[in-house]
């Protein structure tokens, strides 16, 4: 959303955290942190795509969805490079 690169009028980074704050206080939205489990779900991804480097970030968050049984919301197709995520787009 912030990307001028990817969007004809990207939000600022205070417009973008704002955002996040309103997602964060939504009643659904919870918290998620690394577990033990998070270093093995991280690394099978990447090495399956045989890649890291624009993935890293999305390896991290599919591996936190995994971990916890969360759902990825995100227009973002690379996710379903992930075996076994949940994944739903926004709207």
């Amino acid at each position: 959303s912030t990307h001028p690169a990817v969007f004809p009028r990207p939000l600022s980074a205070a417009q973008a955290t704002d955002a996040l704050e309103r997602w964060l206080e939504a009643p659904p939205a919870i918290s998620i942190t690394p577990t033990q489990r998070h270093l093995p779900l991280l690394r099978g991804p990447l090495e399956r795509a045989g890649t890291a480097g624009n993935l890293v970030g999305d390896a991290h968050l599919a591996a936190l969805a995994l971990e916890h049984g969360a759902t990825v919301v995100s227009f973002d197709r690379d996710f379903a490079r992930f075996e076994g995520v949940s994944l739903r787009r926004p709207g």
